[in-house]
């Protein structure tokens, strides 16, 4: 008798449909966490640490995005798993670390060119994180998702 061995593809199969959820909820979530942000930065941030002219008032905004993108991660875990993604920790928790610290990247901009840059980046890193959490074997997407947030996170250092 011989023995049937039916290979599995590297890559969990995922259709179009949900791709573009995922993408809505990256750029639904990039618009939240821009309010969250500058509503944070504005309104509670500026008026706490912004007292008497001290230095730290100018990371105050850094400090709202930060807070913005962990409160980010806790909505986009549960929008992914409410629509079905495949590991969508993962997806939530690479986006932050890779986006960790925009504020302070974006400062300085128009509050278009911010809302329209974070938008565009949590899209992106949405799509690109909800394909490697695809990989079918944990240790090559682990590795691979290391791998991608290293060089997120050097590259821009870099300019």
């Amino acid at each position: 008798m011989d023995y049937v061995y039916e290979s599995q593809p590297a890559i969990i199969g995922q259709d179009k449909r949900l791709l573009a959820k995922i993408l809505v909820v990256g750029a639904v979530l990039g618009a939240v966490i821009c309010v969250i942000s500058y509503v944070l930065w504005r309104f509670v941030l500026s008026d706490i640490v912004c007292t008497a002219g001290q230095s730290i008032c100018v990371e105050a905004n850094s400090y709202a995005g930060n807070i913005a993108l962990v409160l980010g991660a806790i909505i986009g875990v549960i929008s992914l798993v409410k629509i079905g993604v495949y590991r969508p920790v993962i997806i939530s928790l690479g986006a932050t670390i890779c986006l960790w610290g925009i504020g302070g990247w974006l400062f300085g901009r128009s509050t278009i060119i911010f809302a329209i840059a974070i938008i565009i980046l949590y899209t992106l890193s949405y799509a690109l994180f909800a394909w490697i959490s695809r990989i079918r074997k944990a240790p090559v997407m682990i590795i691979t998702f290391i791998i991608i947030t290293i060089l997120a996170r050097i590259i821009p250092m870099s300019f």
